[in-house]
């Protein structure tokens, strides 16, 4: 009877001797001495909040892989079967990461190059579109605007009956004097010019002939910078009283690219 329970300690010993044996050849524990100091953890401008802090050992910097896992695009696990850490960085092979680089890269320059055809595509629409309104309105919406195309430099003006109504609209009156402006062309970068002052009560003779020269050049001015930068203008002013009539003011013509006056 002792026998056997020596016999039945001795198995339980050996028992608990052989299971210890596996328990610590799975895997082992010792004392190691690491350094806290509040560390935070920022993953491309943000804060991964851990209830695990990360902390320095030997010198090198230990921080939980799960809670970097959402933050960096990857997913890791533990295998106790072989004991080995399994990270899974969205099925994209390390062999192939110059590759993928490259690829991004060539896409980013892909990317540059359709944005600024994208940018000229946009001028050359804000231009044909306001082409056609040229043709619907006319000069009105754009005044001494020009096109905003990288190439050419292109008036708004190309003809000689917008050019008059443009005449007509800004220079409709002159010293409170209100005329009436035709002009025509020569040909050969030839206009003619002919206004009609109605000074009805007034004689246009009581303003200097200065401020009527340069009215005049800013007329021949918007000419040249709107429709024609050769333009050559010639033609004369008439003073229309409703008593006296018509009384020639001044002849003008272009000359060297300057307007000349001759007053009779």
């Amino acid at each position: 009877m002792r026998e056997n329970k020596i016999r039945i300690y001795i198995l339980a010993l050996l028992f608990v001797f052989i299971f210890s044996s596996l328990s610590f050849g799975q895997s082992y524990s010792r004392t190691i001495t690491a350094w806290f100091n509040g560390i935070k953890m920022n993953v491309d401008g943000r804060i991964i909040e851990s209830p695990r802090e990360p902390f320095f050992y030997n010198n090198t910097l230990y921080v939980p892989i799960d809670d970097l896992s959402d933050a960096l695009l990857f997913s890791s696990s533990y295998s106790e079967d072989n004991k080995t850490l399994k990270i899974d960085t969205n099925r994209i092979p390390y062999g192939s990461m110059a590759q993928y680089s490259g690829a991004l890269q060539q896409r980013g320059i892909k990317i540059d190059q359709l944005n600024k055809e994208i940018e000229e595509l946009e001028k050359k629409l804000k231009a044909t579109e306001k082409e056609l309104d040229r043709y619907k309105y006319g000069y009105r919406d754009y005044r001494y605007s020009y096109y905003d195309y990288p190439y050419d430099y292109y008036p708004y003006i190309y003809t000689t009956s917008e050019m008059q109504r443009y005449l007509r609209d800004y220079y409709s009156y002159f010293n409170d004097f209100p005329n009436t402006i035709s002009l025509s062309s020569l040909g050969n970068n030839n206009y003619r010019l002919t206004i009609v002052i109605h000074s009805h009560n007034r004689s246009l003779s009581s303003v200097s002939s200065s401020s009527v020269e340069n009215w005049l050049r800013d007329m021949h001015y918007s000419i040249r910078d709107l429709l024609n930068n050769n333009a050559r203008i010639e033609g004369y002013i008439l003073d229309y009283n409703y008593h006296s009539g018509n009384r020639n003011f001044s002849d003008f013509e272009t000359i060297n690219n300057q307007l000349y006056f001759y007053y009779n």
